[in-house]
């Protein structure tokens, strides 16, 4: 069978921001995450149907708690194996951009700079705590941590 389900998400009749935030709270857990582009201005819900044919595509090494991370199953369940964008393209950053802003991501394919967006649900502290006491690395860009401190407050000191 498929790795993952798909199904659309009702455009929410109070627009944008309103549809998106209904999208979000889909967003459950890893393995499930929204979908921009597929159909101009609708919005899919994409989700983990079968673990072990993901789990298949991973590199070996990995801890379980690496391989449990949204972000990687999304590399290795849909970026790589369906769109061709592997380790080596994610970070070159001629074909994948991050942003932290789901009305971001709607916009620029709304807008036709990117054909695609995938909304991941956030990375919760104790994923972090748990790859790292794996002895793993997290992937990158996969912590978006905010407030952030301006580099001037910590590389500079006040006087």
């Amino acid at each position: 069978g498929y790795a993952f389900r798909l199904e659309e998400v009702p455009v929410h009749p109070d627009g944008t921001e309103a549809a998106l935030a209904a999208l979000q709270d889909r967003l459950t857990g890893p393995g499930a995450y929204g979908v921009l582009g597929l159909v101009p201005g609708r919005a899919f819900l994409l989700t983990l149907a079968n673990r072990d044919a993901v789990l298949a595509q991973m590199p070996p090494g990995r801890s379980d708690a690496w391989k449990s991370l949204g972000v990687s199953i999304l590399q290795y369940g849909v970026l790589q194996p369906l769109l061709g964008i592997d380790d080596g393209v994610a970070a070159a950053g001629d074909h994948v951009a991050y942003t932290e802003d789901a009305r971001e991501a709607w916009q620029a394919v709304a807008g036709g700079g990117y054909p695609l967006a995938f909304l991941l649900p956030p990375t919760r502290p104790e994923e972090i705590f748990a790859v790292a006491d794996a002895g793993d690395r997290m992937p990158q860009k996969s912590t978006y941590f905010y407030p952030k401190l301006g580099t001037g407050l910590v590389l500079y000191p006040h006087c």
